[in-house]
């Protein structure tokens, strides 16, 4: 068993809402120090927290993504469409929630293509790509972000692949 496992109670999400983290940070940093920031300790329990949420209301973080239907491959624009609506709806719900990291759209982004979803989560070259060929204007912003994943997924729908694959070329 971890450390990780072990301070965090085998990652029990009822047991680990439950800390109170300053006394938790007392009691265990010493042997947590690569975390590098105790704010995370506050997140990790926050997180917990807005997780019971979503498990009351949807049964689990699964249930809740199959709930908002959002598509996992892209064959057509419509699909495209299905997915910024859920990717809108979920972001909204993980801010009604309280969930840290996750209604920033870079990192939900990440989240989704993590776990199989159709999109990128550019970094700063391909935002740089994407100004200088035209695509935005700005390299920062949401609203450029966006319209840069949605400009991938669009050429990966015509050509047949993956966004990851573009991504990465």
């Amino acid at each position: 068993e971890g450390t990780f496992v072990r301070l965090f109670f085998g990652f029990d999400i009822s047991t680990v809402a439950e800390i109170d983290a300053d006394d938790w940070i007392s009691k265990h940093w010493q042997e947590v120090t690569v975390i590098r920031f105790k704010k995370k300790i506050y997140s990790i329990v926050d997180c917990a927290k807005a997780l019971l949420k979503i498990q009351k209301e949807y049964g689990s973080f699964v249930g809740l993504l199959e709930n908002l239907e959002i598509p996992r491959q892209l064959h057509k624009v419509s699909d495209m469409d299905a997915f910024w609506q859920g990717f809108r709806r979920l972001r909204t719900e993980l801010t009604s929630v309280n969930m840290p990291f996750y209604k920033n759209t870079t990192t939900l982004l990440h989240l989704l293509l993590t776990i199989g979803y159709d999109c990128i989560k550019p970094d700063s070259t391909i935002m740089r790509v994407a100004k200088d060929i035209g695509i935005v204007s700005s390299t920062t912003g949401d609203k450029n972000l966006i319209k840069v994943v949605q400009t991938i997924q669009r050429y990966s729908i015509t050509k047949n692949v993956k966004p990851a694959v573009v991504d990465f070329y």
